[in-house]
């Protein structure tokens, strides 16, 4: 019966990927909704519960913010929007911590290798179909809606394709390169530029901690937490005293044509809100389709109202997250990313799970820069957003663990 379970939670992992990765708006929350159940009628238990409530615990930046996103909704134009949404974001993270324990469970390389190639197979097709027969080679967008979807993606997918790969031969190299190439043929700057600089900073960070000496390990690493922390806790504080001289900045360099036309954007919503920036005008209270949109009332809706109606963010996801949940959400926001960083930072001290931690690392350090050009992060349940909690969870998972076995070896 385990077999089976196990089996069986392979394919659920393996589909949900594949939910997230081929298309727009194939994950969307009916089948968020039917995975959670899944999951919870084949594993719900005490140990599980237990589990679920240790993750939340170890979590506790990320709750914090959506603690404050719930505050929001105190002055947000749209309260039942803000307890909506949010109310999604906490189903969404109660569902990446099972996703995370039962991709424990299984042979994660396996079931990683063979989604790839399930992926690339149907990927190849779906832009034949949609790019190819049409005449155009490049910029590419196979299923999604243009090529800054699709570019993210194929990153990310390389990340988990290099991780699920221990021996490599000719059929897996040609693999890789067909991949890269389509990751060109997007021409999507950021999400190449992205992968190359994340693979780098990936090799050194690694290569230099195989370089350290044994007795140098737990100076470098005990000091480098605290330094950690410390930069934590000075990027908080920067952003809450000085938020207001940053936002002044942009709106004096940024230009309309930057990043294709998301200069105005954000200079259109940083006007719009500018008094309300240090508490946020509300939660999931900026974006959204119809009449409950902040940008309704801005000149671009008067001049552009056909294309206003179909934006769903600016493409600046800390610009965004600035605006609907103000300088305070934001610090405590920039904090668990400093946090995700420090555990990942102790997972790589205790030199165990070493391929699970460099594909956190590579991951969610690559959502974490994407999202200052794409609208990402608490917005749904994208598939960037996903990896972002499932990279900051799984550290947590495999660093709980870690503390675990050390506590009972101790004892």
């Amino acid at each position: 019966m385990r077999f089976h379970k196990n089996t069986l939670y392979s394919l659920l992992i393996s589909s949900n990927l594949l939910f997230l990765t081929l298309s727009n708006g194939l994950f969307k929350r009916p089948i968020l909704t039917l995975y959670l159940l899944i999951f919870l009628l084949l594993s719900l238990r005490p140990s599980v519960i237990k589990q679920i409530v240790s993750l939340c615990r170890q979590c506790y930046p990320l709750m914090i913010v959506f603690v404050w996103c719930a505050v929001t909704a105190q002055w947000s134009p749209w309260p039942k929007v803000t307890y909506y949404e949010l109310f999604w974001q906490l189903i969404l993270f109660v569902y990446v911590t099972l996703f995370v324990i039962h991709f424990g469970v299984i042979h994660t390389r396996r079931v990683v290798y063979y989604t790839f190639c399930i992926w690339l197979f149907l990927t190849c097709l779906l832009v034949f179909k949609n790019d190819l027969l049409a005449g155009r080679v490049l910029e590419i967008s196979g299923a999604f809606a243009n090529k800054n979807n699709l570019g993210p993606i194929i990153s990310v997918f390389l990340f988990f394709y290099l991780y699920s790969v221990q021996r490599w031969n000719l059929w897996r190299v040609g693999m890789l390169l067909v991949t890269f190439l389509l990751l060109l043929a997007t021409l999507s700057k950021t999400s190449i530029v992205l992968f190359v600089l994340v693979t780098f900073l990936a090799q050194v960070i690694f290569y230099w901690d195989k370089l350290l000496v044994s007795r140098f390990r737990r100076l470098y690493y005990g000091s480098g937490r605290m330094v950690a922390f410390g930069v934590s806790i000075a990027c908080v504080l920067m952003l809450l005293l000085y938020y207001r001289d940053m936002v002044d900045w942009l709106l004096m360099h940024v230009r309309d044509e930057w990043l294709t036309g998301r200069g105005k954007l954000w200079l259109v919503m940083l006007n719009q809100s500018y008094e309300k920036l240090f508490f946020g005008v509300g939660y999931s209270a900026v974006w959204g389709l119809g009449d409950n949109n902040l940008i309704q009332d801005t000149e671009l809706a008067k001049y552009a109202p056909e294309w206003v109606e179909k934006l769903a963010a600016s493409d600046g996801g800390y610009i965004d997250m600035l605006i609907s949940i103000g300088a305070i959400g934001t610090a405590l926001f920039i904090y668990t990313i400093c946090d995700f960083f420090m555990t990942f930072y102790r997972s790589l001290q205790t030199q165990k799970n070493v391929a699970i931690t460099k594909l956190c690392f590579c991951v969610g350090t690559f959502v974490v820069l994407n999202n200052v050009t794409e609208t990402k992060f608490l917005l749904g349940s994208g598939f960037s957003w996903f990896c972002f909690l499932f990279c900051y969870v799984l550290l947590k998972y495999i660093t709980g663990k870690e503390n675990i076995l050390k506590n009972k070896v101790s004892s």
